[in-house]
């Protein structure tokens, strides 16, 4: 039973360790340093276009449908290539592919926070976050092809498999700590003269095992 409650206060630990991480990187960490971009092209204009940034921690997508009606034979095509131009944990991917996506004319922001997978996401849709609590108080930009930089939000999307091993990563490296710290306390105690268990003090007589917890003593 004890055994049981270890390993869920590791996991639920583990949970507020990756859930705290995203949300600090959200309100704090706003650099993204490399890119990624994916165009689908009808006679030189764009139909469906998407690219994505991202940073430590952070992963940025946009995803634009520009024009109306796109000839029917190629708009499979545009639909695949802004499908595949977005992160694996964009809402987008398979509503694109479904025809439930974005209007045309429009564009729609998402982000993603975690690490070392990403956990939690949010959008962006005509300067209006969904799936986030905005923390900022800077007017939200009239064109909605324009994100502030000064705004701030918690996104409240999990995203199930970076929620998954993030948690089990974060409760993994818990119990390494736990554990280390365990066997750096009893290597302390044996070197004092004391019961690595319970640091009963052994000095001044032979013991194989401590008289006040009965743990096996080291010779």
């Amino acid at each position: 039973m004890k055994r049981i409650v270890f390993i869920l206060s590791l996991l639920v630990t583990g949970v507020v360790v990756n859930t705290g991480i995203a949300w600090t990187l959200a309100y704090a960490w706003h650099a993204y340093s490399k890119e990624q971009s994916v165009s689908g092209e009808v006679s030189g204009d764009d139909t469906w276009s998407a690219y994505r940034d991202f940073g430590l921690g952070t992963d940025r997508a946009v995803l634009m449908r520009w024009r109306l009606s796109p000839p029917a034979d190629a708009e499979s095509v545009m639909i695949d290539a802004a499908a595949d131009g977005l992160p694996w944990w964009s809402r987008q991917r398979e509503q694109i592919r479904q025809g439930t996506a974005i209007k045309p004319q429009h564009l729609w922001f998402e982000f993603a926070y975690g690490w070392p997978i990403r956990a939690y996401s949010c959008g962006i849709n005509r300067g209006v976050v969904q799936d986030g609590w905005e923390l900022s108080r800077s007017p939200r930009p009239a064109d909605s092809t324009v994100i502030n930089n000064s705004r701030r939000f918690i996104p409240l999307r999990p995203i199930w498999t970076g929620q998954i091993v993030n948690t089990v990563f974060y409760a993994v490296v818990l119990l390494l700590m736990i554990l280390g710290l365990r066997r750096l306390r009893r290597h302390i105690r044996c070197r004092r003269g004391l019961c690595p268990t319970c640091a009963y003090d052994l000095r001044g007589g032979s013991h194989s095992a401590c008289p006040e917890c009965g743990q096996t003593v080291p010779q």
